[in-house]
């Protein structure tokens, strides 16, 4: 599949589920911005039991805020009392207006039994491309990071090299440690968790 029709299929999976929730349910309004509006809705099995978790993106849609535009990643799973939350994170998902001349950065989410990828890209002539794969660790109830990508390409065709991206790879324990998503920091995490 070229890489201009991966990249529009991805980008109709992240907006097309989102209109079948526009708001949250109330009992994780408390974890969303005032102001929000849903980017992202779906449901999939992303422990691995059978039962499926429901997955949220939700910007701050208050422009008075100082955190207009960030977006909140949120997983949760019904039960007899509603919901509950089992993961969130400010940070996993960048902004959306992060990714510069390139537009939105969030290139897609790819669901993996017990885990998920979040594929991001950015940038101008030169271009940045990031992935980030968690999975789920049944001891800390939670995922965790488990694989992370970090490249660049140009977009100049002028240039021989142009999109081909370079990458690294970076694994745990060698690059860094046990970091949950809650608490993961695309900026400040290679060489952080515990060992």
């Amino acid at each position: 599949m070229n890489k201009f029709i991966r990249i529009a299929y991805c980008w109709l999976a992240i907006i097309s589920p989102a209109f079948a929730a526009e708001k949250l349910p109330k009992v994780l309004e408390s974890f969303a911005p005032k102001i929000y509006q849903v980017e992202f809705f779906d449901e999939k099995d992303i422990i691995g039991d059978g039962n499926k978790e429901v997955i949220y993106i939700v910007k701050d849609s208050d422009e008075n805020s100082e955190t207009y535009g960030n977006r909140t990643f949120l997983i949760a799973k019904r039960n007899l009392d509603g919901y509950e939350v089992l993961a969130k994170s400010d940070k996993v998902i960048l902004c959306a207006t992060c990714g510069g001349p390139s537009g939105d950065p969030l290139e897609g989410i790819e669901f993996l039994k017990s885990g998920f990828v979040i594929r991001q890209h950015g940038g101008g002539w030169d271009r940045w491309i990031t992935s980030y794969t968690f999975k789920y660790s049944k001891r800390d109830r939670t995922w965790q990071l488990v694989k992370a990508v970090d490249g660049y390409y140009s977009s100049d065709e002028s240039k021989s090299s142009a999109f081909r991206p370079v990458t690294k790879t970076y694994t745990p324990p060698h690059d860094f440690g046990k970091i949950l998503i809650n608490e993961f920091d695309p900026d400040d995490y290679l060489g952080k968790g515990e060992k």
